[in-house]
């Protein structure tokens, strides 16, 4: 099969792709401590290579995911749990004694007191 067949179907996989985290990030804009993703395209020779980074960043045929972990905007909601992160650091959540990351610093009490996610999942 010719050369620019396989380049232009991986264009087209990336284009896919690229329209994929377009529609995430859009049906997500509203959720407090989500973090965008956008994708990095290469050449057909990156597309040789796949592989996965540790940077939190996803390699597949050619194109990278990467998650934008700057600040977004702070808004004051007036509710004495509400918290906002500025510059690096997540919040530490537990899940039955797994811990879990996030920026959403959305928080409120549970009944028995303890400091919960608006989920459930309790801050140690």
């Amino acid at each position: 099969m010719p050369h620019g067949v396989y380049g232009v179907a991986a264009t087209m996989d990336g284009a896919s792709l690229q329209h994929e985290m377009i529609a995430r990030n859009l049906a997500h804009v509203q959720m407090p401590g989500y973090r965008r993703t956008h994708l990095i395209q290469g050449t057909f020779h990156d597309s040789l290579q796949e592989g996965f980074d540790a940077d939190l960043e996803i390699e597949y045929r050619g194109t990278k995911a990467s998650i934008d972990f700057s600040d977004g905007v702070v808004e004051k909601t007036g509710d004495k749990f509400d918290v906002a992160i500025q510059d690096n650091g997540f919040f530490v959540v537990g899940e039955q004694g797994t811990p879990l990351y996030t920026r959403n610093g959305s928080f409120t009490l549970d009944p028995s007191g303890t400091l919960v996610t608006q989920d459930g999942r309790s801050v140690p």
